[in-house]
């Protein structure tokens, strides 16, 4: 995340998240677990044989669905049966967008309903979605934290 020559690292936004959250910000904790599976799935991508990676993305997939559920957001499943991935996981994010990862069949999703909401059919653009909502929402606090002294601010943060 940049901010004219400076960055505000991605460690920084999960900790000020983590703080909001304890704070009882709902909408925080959504994109904090929004934040934590975009980070598993960058490490799928990165090695995609691994299946141990690949569970524990779809554990903290399962677990913002529950956040969801939590704060009543929309979510929802669409199995497509298409191998080796044929479940795919659809939650929305505070703005409306919505994020979605393709996971394996397994009784975690059994519980889930079917997706009926509006889905943009994007897989590749959830960070991107993800740091628009946390700057639409946060902009300003994360631009103190970035460089408290600035008073002339400039987007974008990420």
């Amino acid at each position: 995340m940049r901010i004219r020559n400076s960055t505000i690292s991605q460690k920084k936004v999960k900790h000020f998240l983590n703080k909001l959250s304890e704070n009882g910000d709902a909408i925080a904790t959504v994109l904090r677990s929004a934040l934590e599976v975009e980070t598993w799935q960058d490490s799928v991508n990165k090695y995609p044989n691994d299946s141990k990676i690949g569970n524990n993305m779809e554990v903290k997939c399962k677990e913002y669905l529950d956040v969801l559920k939590a704060t009543g957001l929309f979510y929802g499943k669409i199995e497509t049966w298409c191998s080796p991935l044929p479940v795919t996981i659809i939650g929305s994010l505070p703005d409306g967008n919505t994020v979605a990862y393709r996971c394996s069949q397994d009784t975690k999703w059994n519980h889930v309903p079917k997706y009926i909401g509006v889905w943009d059919g994007d897989f590749q653009g959830n960070r991107a979605k993800i740091e628009q909502n946390i700057l639409a929402i946060y902009g300003d606090q994360l631009y103190d934290i970035a460089d408290p002294d600035n008073e002339l601010r400039e987007l974008p943060l990420f």
